[in-house]
């Protein structure tokens, strides 16, 4: 299952008029070259856990209730894998507690010391924080040149302005408190900032207001000297095959079944966008696990190479853009694997019969 893909899709042009997502023909289209699907061997013994979501104490639980994992006797916060032991973690490893380096670092470790044991999947609270090294660098302000579609695609309706916001709350424009606004009116997040001096502190570390906003960044910069939660994406998938388990972080429903995530998005146009790819009907599940993987891949290596906003003259005039979008972004690009859910009004829910006859071929 380590394996990068390099080919790059052809571009889909934007029209007036955008479709849901471009279909490609079952007689002409060439998958990727894709890995064997992994087999268990016989004595092993898979575990899953998920959403663990920077909560320390919670991780430390799960931990200790698990048959193949342990912490080091020489280091606490190091984990051990068992000899016969197989660990898939399904994503968020960060967000709501105050474990967020912790937690992350010591996945990124095991999966380093096993790479052919351990998988880490893309969750969209580890794919969004991205967003992070464009959006908190020198210059940037939430309401200078603002992102529209964090405006315009929000669980809760139209949020609070930055303005308004500085308003209510008694603050300095800064780029504390534009960090501040950004946790909680678009990653869903009204304690970070403190959660994040509280593990600083902890991990006797700076933890002043400057230091506290440059470890969000750090995480994700590929510049930074320990950027865990890019290191975390490198090493994760969106779609994993074991045997006959399916792992993905959010669900699969059947207006997204066999889509292949938009290859550009304009995050900061709330208009029409390119659309995604459907993959034929008689696609093997394997190689659409390769293309979402691969997909990652490209999305990721164009983070890297442009993880700040840029400016160069487009068709309308100067246009500000940065790399990885699709990535940072999933349910504007279509990786809705990443970010569906199997519920319905609150309740668990069947699979949709298309998706559960596609899953029993």
């Amino acid at each position: 299952l380590e394996y990068c893909i390099v080919s790059l899709l052809p571009c889909v042009p934007l029209s007036k008029v955008m479709p849901d997502h471009g279909n490609l023909n079952s007689s002409t289209f060439m998958p990727f070259p894709l890995p064997a699907r992994l087999e268990l061997p016989a004595n092993a013994s898979l575990e899953f856990i998920t959403d663990v979501e920077g909560n320390w104490e919670y991780f430390q639980a799960l931990v200790a209730r698990s048959g193949i994992l342990s912490w080091s006797s020489e280091d606490v916060t190091l984990l051990q894998l068992a000899d016969s032991g197989y660990l898939v973690f399904g994503g968020d490893a960060l967000d709501k507690g105050p474990g967020d380096i912790r937690v992350t670092r010591a996945l990124v470790l095991l999966q380093r010391q096993h790479p052919s044991r351990v998988f880490l999947m893309a969750g969209n609270r580890d794919v969004n924080k991205l967003r992070l090294v464009a959006e908190l660098a020198e210059g940037e302000m939430p309401d200078e040149d603002p992102v529209s579609y964090l405006d315009t695609h929000n669980w809760e309706g139209k949020k609070q302005q930055f303005a308004d916001f500085l308003i209510e709350r008694g603050l300095e424009r800064t780029r504390t408190s534009a960090l501040q606004w950004l946790l909680e009116k678009t990653f869903g997040g009204k304690h970070l900032l403190e959660l994040r001096r509280m593990e600083l502190q902890l991990l006797d570390r700076q933890f002043d207001e400057l230091s506290v906003l440059q470890s969000f960044v750090d995480m994700v910069d590929p510049a930074a000297a320990e950027p865990w939660t890019l290191w975390y994406l490198r090493a994760s998938l969106v779609m994993l095959v074991i045997s006959d388990c399916l792992f993905v972080h959010g669900a699969i429903l059947s207006e997204h079944l066999l889509l292949v995530p938009a290859e550009d998005c304009r995050d900061g146009d709330d208009g029409p966008q390119p659309p995604p790819l459907r993959l034929p009907p008689s696609t093997s599940l394997d190689v659409w696990a390769a293309e979402l993987n691969g997909w990652k891949a490209r999305q990721l290596r164009q983070f890297e190479a442009f993880p700040r906003f840029r400016r160069s003259q487009g068709r309308h005039g100067e246009e500000r853009w940065r790399g990885g979008v699709p990535l940072m972004m999933p349910s504007l690009s279509g990786c809705h694997v990443i970010t569906d859910g199997f519920l319905k009004n609150g309740n668990c829910a069947p699979l949709d019969k298309d998706v559960a006859d596609y899953l029993a071929q």
